[in-house]
């Protein structure tokens, strides 16, 4: 009898001694003596009994190298999960990396409930299922779980691969784990069960656990990477506001809105620097910001909110001239200034530190080392309450924690429920 029928009987063996009675203790004292009672003459019938043992030893690394796979792909969902609901772009994906770009796209979410919400929910669910499973029957019904699993799996790197145009490494992290795991399920379905002990099971149980609220911790702890550069424009007596804008860009007129409000609402406390990033599009975005820079210091704040106002037409070398005469500005230093190589230098330099920075799109601002893209009011507000220390935790942080403490009471429950049957 070759190995892998006789572990084929073992697995038909184990199914019958889990249904043999026997007093309240009857199937579980079976379950543990079901390989010296059932099995002796099975074993009595080969050379010697190094073939249960190896039969045992497979399916234990298959159970191993199912709950990795299955680990990975939720420690890569949380990841992903804190970058969806957080307003910084670079923590786990970097602002030019091809996660950012299936986040922006319209697959990133069902619903209104974004793909790495589900991904956590499902791996945690499969997680605690392949560490409670016992019987041939429960790893059938995590088989199937696998299975269609993988194939939504497989669908999304489609998506990724010819929708979208771009692959995202955490997806294809999660992706090619559930795919892993549905192989692997499959083969132990057909396999003998493997009863190993409680505490190694509680040991699994914890890195779930671990795998699931790392991220969230990391998050709290790590702050994204600043460049340079723009840390150098920042102080350590004030929150510290840089935004890359054009005057005549649509999105930086309407976050300038909620930038301006903000101002207004903590007086003494934040400091905007604007940088000028002029696109080749706009034809008023050049005299704008030739203008923004050639005013003084304490009246660039009102000159702009002139410029984000004003209509194209207005846009002119000497439409911004005559803004910046209304608030008093005087008229030959100001040319002078607008003519001058050493402005249309720290124009190129902004728009330098921009390409470096690997800057998507205007409006572009650091909240601090937080990082919002585009007019995001609401990531804008998360953020500045964050970096002012009066924000707290977020509900989607508070989400991933709650995901954690229903995982770990699950599995605590079903110890406590097969603890009570025996």
């Amino acid at each position: 009898m070759s190995l892998r029928h006789r572990c084929k009987a073992l697995g038909l063996a184990q199914e019958h001694s889990s249904l043999l009675g026997g007093g309240s203790n009857g199937p579980a004292r079976w379950r543990r003596e079901f390989d010296i009672t059932l099995l002796e003459p099975i074993v009595r019938g080969s050379r010697s009994g190094l073939w249960l043992a190896r039969c045992v030893m497979v399916t234990r690394i298959l159970n191993v190298l199912l709950r990795l796979a299955l680990l990975t792909a939720l420690a890569a969902a949380a990841a992903m999960y804190v970058d969806y609901q957080s307003p910084t772009d670079a923590l786990f994906c970097g602002v030019q990396s091809g996660c950012a770009q299936v986040r922006d796209s319209a697959y990133s979410s069902i619903a209104g409930v974004s793909m790495p919400t589900f991904g956590v929910g499902v791996f945690a669910g499969l997680f605690a299922l392949a560490i409670g499973s016992s019987s041939r029957r429960h790893f059938r019904n995590l088989a199937l779980l696998t299975v269609m699993t993988a194939l939504a799996a497989a669908a999304l790197i489609v998506l990724q691969l010819f929708f979208i145009g771009a692959v995202c490494t955490w997806c294809m992290v999660v992706d090619s784990a559930a795919i892993i795991a549905a192989v692997l399920a499959v083969w132990i379905a057909r396999r003998p069960p493997d009863h190993e002990p409680r505490w190694l099971r509680q040991l699994w149980a914890a890195a779930g656990v671990a795998a699931l609220v790392l991220p969230l911790i990391w998050s709290s702890v790590v702050r994204a990477d600043l460049p340079g550069p723009i840390a150098e424009l920042q102080s350590d007596d004030k929150v510290d506001i840089v935004m890359f804008t054009d005057f005549q860009c649509p999105f930086c007129r309407r976050l300038h809105g909620v930038v301006h409000e903000a101002m207004t609402r903590h007086p003494g406390r934040v400091r905007l620097q604007r940088l000028m990033v002029p696109l080749a599009g706009h034809s008023g975005a050049g005299p704008a910001a030739l203008a923004y820079l050639c005013v003084p210091q304490d009246q660039r704040q009102a000159l702009a909110d002139k410029l984000y106002a004003a209509g194209v037409a207005q846009l002119t070398p000497d439409g911004v001239a005559k803004m910046a005469g209304a608030l008093g500005v005087e008229s030959s230093p100001f040319w002078r200034c607008v003519r001058s190589k050493e402005t249309e230098a720290k124009i190129a330099a902004h728009t330098q530190l921009f390409t470096q920075a690997k800057l998507r799109g205007l409006p572009s601002t650091y909240v601090e080392a937080q990082l919002v893209t585009g007019a995001d009011a609401a990531a804008f507000e998360q953020a500045l309450a964050h970096a002012l220390g009066g924000g707290g935790k977020s509900a989607s942080t508070w989400l991933l924690g709650a995901f954690g403490l229903l995982l770990m009471a699950a599995i605590g429950l079903g110890f406590a429920q097969a603890r009570g049957s025996r």
